[in-house]
């Protein structure tokens, strides 16, 4: 379970906010950059997922194309202290509260699950479903704090089953 609730119930929240909300005010920093970058630095929860706790570092490229019904790409890849990895591509939604940025995204991932005895070892096609929450610190620099999950959508032992809370910094180009 996640913050309480089922992974399904996290997974139609998330992809409820890139399906159904609007979002038609995007802050003038953003319609000027051409993208960003996101470094992010975070672990594997073992008490809400992942059979261990290991670190996790990602690295996103996020450009401001818009594809379809203001969705936007991301483009991800991570790697994790217990022989983990996974490259991603998604789709994403930005919205702006103020100072803060709210970008909640999801899609298929490519993982590599990590050498760990079991000869059933998880599937090479997970999903990837987080958000992120960032606040500006100085022109074109934030620092973030984000979730995502990561696994198959079901209960085996096909499933990654990753939890991650990470930390990050983003920079806007």
């Amino acid at each position: 379970m996640i913050f309480g609730m089922s992974y399904a119930a996290y997974v139609a929240i998330v992809v409820g906010t890139l399906a159904l909300a609007d979002n038609t005010n995007p802050t003038p920093a953003d319609l000027s950059a051409d993208g960003y970058w996101l470094y992010g630095f975070g672990g594997n929860d073992p008490d809400v997922g992942h059979r261990d706790r290991s670190g996790e570092i990602t690295v996103e490229y996020r450009p401001n194309d818009a594809l379809f019904l203001g969705l936007r790409p991301l483009y991800a890849a991570g790697v994790a202290g217990d022989g983990g990895g996974f490259l991603s591509i998604g789709v994403r939604r930005d919205y702006f509260l103020g100072p803060f940025q709210i970008t909640p995204y999801t899609g298929p991932a490519l993982y590599h699950a990590p050498d760990d005895g079991d000869d059933e070892g998880a599937g090479w096609l997970q999903f990837r479903t987080g958000f992120d929450v960032m606040y500006e610190v100085a022109p074109d620099v934030s620092v973030s704090a984000g979730f995502y999950h990561l696994s198959d959508a079901t209960a085996s032992s096909s499933s990654a089953d990753r939890d991650v809370v990470r930390m990050g910094l983003q920079y806007r180009f």
